[in-house]
């Protein structure tokens, strides 16, 4: 199994925002962290990236780096949020992801300068 491949998957369901797809790469029992925020579960990861959908906030990944190691992904990449009149934000971010032996992702923890975005998306 191809987990950089997953993680492929995974950041393209986010940017895309088209979420069918989104619970096949996912454990039912997912857990996700951004920085000192409580955890979510996968109602929550779904309720999370379903937000900027529903406010028209666009998401766009760039500068992608990832390291593959034995069930987990660390990724680091650049992220643009646009907004529908043209504002937008951009920072780096490091995002963390945990493998099952199934391929399931288990665990996504994002660390992000998430003050770069606070005026952007409140």
């Amino acid at each position: 199994m191809d987990l950089a491949e997953r993680t492929g998957q995974l950041f393209a369901i986010f940017e895309s925002q088209e979420f069918d797809g989104l619970e096949v790469l996912l454990s039912p029992d997912v857990r996700m962290k951004q920085n000192g925020n409580p955890e979510h579960d996968i109602d929550g990861l779904k309720a999370f990236v379903q937000g900027f959908k529903n406010d028209g906030v666009a998401v766009k990944y760039s500068d992608v780096r990832r390291s593959v190691g034995d069930g987990f992904v660390v990724e680091q990449h650049v992220v643009t949020l646009t907004r529908p009149d043209g504002e937008s934000a951009t920072t780096d971010v490091c995002v963390v992801l945990r493998f099952d032996g199934d391929g399931l992702i288990t665990r996504l923890d994002e660390y992000v300068d998430s003050a770069v975005f606070a005026a952007l998306v409140t």
